[in-house]
């Protein structure tokens, strides 16, 4: 195992860290105002149209715990900026998609590049920063999170009102092209930590089976196929989990989960919370324009109005989490209303 080296500047690193993780959040929430532009312009159906935002969330959740173990293999500075030129150069073949399923197709891709940077973004922060800081460091990277979700709702109906859905992609590769240069000149350390170790091809292909059949087994349902497939991702999760036990080297270690409480009620209360609250801007956005009649850029200003409180207070939370018990701040906010 490979000892981590400090970045020589931590502060500009997480200036490219912080444009990165802007990009993201950023194009869904902004194309989420643009869906009926699309539906428009290649005849989709409401339906077909939430291929569009998940078809990007199948391609990053599929990927990002194999791009996690690619980068402890081949190195997390590698695999941020390749994942960042992935997700740059398949975000700009989506504003020249042809068709519906073209656009499907090259946001899928780029959740597969979106895959590697959030796979990489917070151990390359946390690798740079010495531990009594990491909270506050980690409290600015997850508001400007919530500042792109802000943002993106309100510049994504200007953009899209004004000249097209394609300009919030345009807009997107540009901003993907600074944050590429900005890590290449930024992060001069490399962090290899499992050299020479095998890579758990058998895990990570039951894995992405898994997760790929739930998501589009849950999309289907009550169809019998909806549930033929949830029934395979049921299989391969239990494949998965079998497999992970029984080798060496595994894609996930698994007694993570079995030995550390904190680690395992966080993770829990993380997917609780985000899959609670992350449907309600896509279903809001078409609610709004479908059903209200709003315009792409009224509808951004009515969904703006959470994202900003988030942005200011995060920072406070991470600076909190380093002088208070972290449970204490997490189970409050846990607790706020809807």
């Amino acid at each position: 195992m490979h000892q981590e080296r400090v970045a020589s500047n931590p502060v500009h690193v997480q200036i490219a860290l912080c444009i990165a993780v802007f990009l993201v959040p950023f194009m869904g929430s902004s194309l989420n105002l643009a869906l009926p532009l699309i539906a428009g312009d290649f005849s989709m159906s409401a339906f077909s149209l939430t291929f569009i935002v998940s078809g990007y969330l199948v391609g990053t959740s599929i990927f990002q715990m194999p791009a996690a173990r690619v980068s402890d293999i081949l190195g997390r500075r590698r695999m941020f900026i390749l994942g960042l030129v992935a997700f740059g150069t398949f975000t700009l073949l989506s504003g020249f998609a042809w068709s519906g399923t073209a656009l499907i197709v090259f946001r899928f891709l780029s959740g597969v590049g979106s895959a590697f940077v959030f796979a990489t973004n917070m151990a390359i922060l946390t690798s740079v920063f010495p531990k009594e800081k990491r909270g506050a460091a980690l409290g600015v990277n997850t508001s400007v999170v919530y500042f792109s979700v802000a943002i993106g709702p309100f510049l994504g109906g200007l953009l899209a009102h004004h000249f097209g859905w394609r300009s919030i992609i345009y807009v997107t590769s540009f901003v993907t092209l600074v944050a590429i240069i900005a890590a290449v000149v930024t992060i001069k350390d490399e962090w290899v930590l499992a050299k020479g170790e095998p890579y758990d091809v058998t895990g990570a292909g039951l894995y992405s089976v898994a997760v790929a059949a739930l998501v589009f087994g849950f999309s289907l349902l009550p169809l019998p196929a909806g549930w033929a497939l949830v029934l395979v991702a049921a299989v391969g999760t239990f494949l998965f989990i079998r497999t992970e036990n029984r080798i060496p080297y595994p894609m996930l270690k698994l007694h993570i989960f079995r030995e550390n409480r904190h680690f395992r009620l966080a993770s829990l209360s993380a997917m609780i919370n985000y899959s609670a609250s992350f449907a309600i801007g896509f279903i809001l956005s078409l609610y709004l324009q479908y059903v209200i009649g709003m315009t792409p850029d009224r509808a951004g200003l009515v969904l703006v109005a959470q994202p900003p409180t988030q942005t200011l207070l995060a920072p406070v939370g991470g600076w909190l989490s380093d002088r208070v018990n972290p449970s204490i701040l997490t189970t409050g906010g846990m607790g706020r209303l809807q």
